[in-house]
């Protein structure tokens, strides 16, 4: 099942828990504003089924707005010995990130068996860069919202 004490943590900023054997329907705990400051959230190549987790991406306030104002390249991490990496799916190529731009905010829900419509509130996470909701049971129309995602640089709905 997800783990879904995750939410409680307020300062996650990168969640991959990309192929395990996840299963289920994702439902919140009930967490007053789960995962404020998720920046990357990768839950792909699993087997969760159910519609798409809006509880969670309705309190995505990490990729809600856009820092248009800031200059200069700033990662995620404390610039120590040790830097953020991950590796994503990007047009469909496996690309590793060895460092985390603060900037760079994805959704990765493919290949999972979620089920039902896009949620419209997707559109709301003006920041993100990336979304891949390819390989579900997606039914229903492309919501308009998605037209206010003017950062998005790669959709799969496929």
């Amino acid at each position: 099942m997800f783990p879904g004490w995750l939410e409680t943590l307020p300062n996650l900023q990168v969640l991959s828990l990309r192929s395990n054997k996840f299963h289920g329907v994702i439902t919140s705990f009930g967490t007053k504003l789960p995962f404020p400051r998720l920046r990357i959230f990768d839950i792909s190549n699993n087997y969760f089924t159910g519609p798409l987790p809006v509880s969670y991406i309705h309190n995505f306030q990490g990729m809600m707005n856009t820092n248009d104002n800031q200059t200069g390249l700033e990662y995620l991490g404390d610039n120590s010995v040790y830097n953020d990496s991950i590796v994503i799916v990007m047009k469909g190529l496996y690309i590793e990130l060895t460092r985390i731009l603060t900037v760079f905010t994805t959704i990765d829900l493919s290949n999972n068996m979620f089920e039902g419509e896009i949620p419209t509130v997707i559109g709301e996470l003006h920041s993100l860069k990336g979304l891949n909701l390819s390989h579900n049971r997606i039914t229903g129309t492309i919501p308009l919202s998605l037209g206010n995602l003017s950062n998005l640089e790669w959709l799969d709905l496929s």
